[in-house]
């Protein structure tokens, strides 16, 4: 008997087992279905559910560092890029300024000596420059000229 033929014998034991199959399967999904809180409960004395929904792991040490959410009230709609104290009251202002453009540019030290020709390239009156660290390097930027008002 060839491989590609299947005689009645075996045609009727394939079906067999193929009705079989899904009559085992069909009475655990309904068993499965039926008892599912008995055994949720179990997981739950057991400790196994608890332990899965409050791990903090993956939060802990899977995210990188310095991507915390900001403080609340950090973040306004409008800004006219002065510095001003996060909290507690603002500095009132008597000689308000003209709006001023904002020179963003991430950095890392590797291009201190880039970012200080351009920088130079931008008169400080007229904007501000604001410094994203990706590498978390902030205090080794403090000795240039522009640091001082820069934001960073």
């Amino acid at each position: 008997m060839g491989f590609c033929t299947i005689g009645y014998q075996e045609g009727s034991y394939l079906c067999s087992l193929l009705i079989a199959v899904s009559l085992i399967c069909s009475v655990l999904l309904c068993w499965f279905c039926i008892f599912w809180e008995a055994i949720q409960e179990r997981l739950t004395a057991w400790g196994v559910i608890e332990a899965t929904q409050t791990s903090d792991i993956c939060k802990d040490h899977c995210s990188p560092s310095g991507s915390e959410a900001l403080p609340q009230g950090i973040v306004t709609e409008k800004s006219n890029y002065k510095m001003r104290p996060l909290w507690g009251s603002s500095l009132k202002d008597d000689n308000p300024q003209p709006s001023m453009s904002l020179l963003a540019i991430a950095v890392g030290i590797k291009q201190k000596a880039i970012v200080n020709q351009i920088v130079k390239k931008f008169p400080l009156s007229d904007f501000v420059v604001m410094l994203f660290h990706y590498d978390g390097v902030v205090d080794e930027w403090r000795g240039l000229s522009w640091s001082v008002q820069c934001l960073q």
